[in-house]
């Protein structure tokens, strides 16, 4: 009894979550298709940069929020979360890109990109800010100089 009890009070917070994080999402989202779109031009490995770094300050500003979502769903179950899957999409197609411009085979994008959100997870981000003190731009250079090979 007090387990389901549990399970439906973890529902119900994570329900609210993510109902209040909803359209600060979608806005998110309407900004990073704005700027790839006005950025057809740019090496794609400046474009992933500034996801990335969108996404961290977007962390920032809502991190009470997410870290409420992803804290009570699996790993499987957040990687099936639209933010997950709309996010591992634009990485996958970037890396895509980048590997098609340098014609160098970067292999597994969609396993790159996947690595990637999961060091961007509030567990990896905030263990690395909190406990390791790396500064949010640290940690965005820091990613980029791991996945973006010369």
């Amino acid at each position: 009894m007090i387990k389901m009890i549990f399970l439906f009070i973890l529902f119900a917070v994570t329900k609210l979550c993510l109902d209040l994080i909803k359209d600060s999402i979608d806005l998110f989202f309407d900004d990073i298709e704005a700027y790839l779109q006005e950025s057809e031009t740019v090496p794609a490995e400046q474009k992933l940069k500034e996801v990335i770094s969108s996404f961290i300050c977007f962390r920032e500003k809502k991190a009470q929020l997410l870290t409420g979502v992803e804290e009570t769903k699996s790993i499987k179950s957040r990687a099936q979360s639209p933010l997950y899957v709309e996010l591992h999409q634009i990485l996958v197609q970037l890396f895509d890109e980048m590997r098609g411009r340098k014609q160098k085979p970067y292999l597994h994008s969609a396993f790159k990109a996947g690595m990637m959100l999961m060091a961007l997870s509030s567990d990896s981000y905030f263990f690395q800010k909190n406990v390791r003190g790396y500064s949010p731009e640290e940690i965005l250079n820091l990613l980029c100089s791991t996945f973006i090979s010369d």
